[in-house]
């Protein structure tokens, strides 16, 4: 077993769901309890969200709301990066039949867009861990978003937001180990990609 997981990151409605649901039917890849509506491991859901709404003090969270300037300005401190980290940790082994994958899974993802406010939060728990950077036109990302998220500009500008913050990680903040994947080109690559990945 990888003692770190692949992590699927991106912007909201990028296709995530969807990656996911071709990953049920690869072997030896685990995705933890993945019943509800969005298709992500329940335990890493909602600390996610805990973990955002303590960084950015934002109660409730979704991250669809989350003002775009946070995306394009806003960095966590280190110290706000250590304890976030400690209660990430904490919470982890405290719940580690709902957090951690059976010893028989070669590959266990954690597919969660909530990371991408937090990518260095997550890179310090889990070090040696890879992400897949799933991308997806923005045009059809503002077109998919709840409506609630605001208008289809803002909708825009929030996956701009997104996939810029990306890049800022990869360049200036800790060199992610990442894999860009289009949603055009999922069938063809996902099983070779996740396999090399894996090694």
């Amino acid at each position: 077993m990888r003692t770190d997981p692949i992590i699927i990151t991106g912007a909201g409605h990028s296709g995530t769901r969807g990656l996911v649901q071709v990953l049920t039917q690869a072997e030896d890849v685990f995705l933890g309890d993945i019943n509800n509506p969005y298709n992500e491991w329940h335990f890493y859901l909602t600390l996610a969200q805990e973990v955002n709404c303590r960084l950015l003090f934002i109660q409730p969270h979704d991250h669809n709301i989350i003002p775009t300037e946070f995306y394009w300005n806003f960095y966590p401190t280190s110290d706000q990066c250590k304890k976030l980290r400690n209660f990430f940790i904490q919470e982890i082994q405290s719940n580690l039949t709902k957090s951690m994958p059976p010893d028989s899974a070669s590959i266990w993802v954690i597919k969660n867009p909530r990371t991408n406010i937090c990518l260095n939060i997550w890179h310090s728990v889990f070090p040696n861990a890879q992400f897949i950077n799933f991308i997806r036109d923005g045009r059809d990302v503002a077109a998919n978003l709840p409506v609630w998220a605001g208008s289809l500009s803002r909708r825009f500008e929030l996956w701009r937001a997104h996939v810029n913050r990306m890049w800022v990680y990869e360049l200036h903040r800790g060199k992610l180990a990442r894999t860009n994947l289009k949603l055009s080109r999922l069938p063809k690559r996902i099983s070779k990609q996740l396999k090399k990945m894996a090694r």
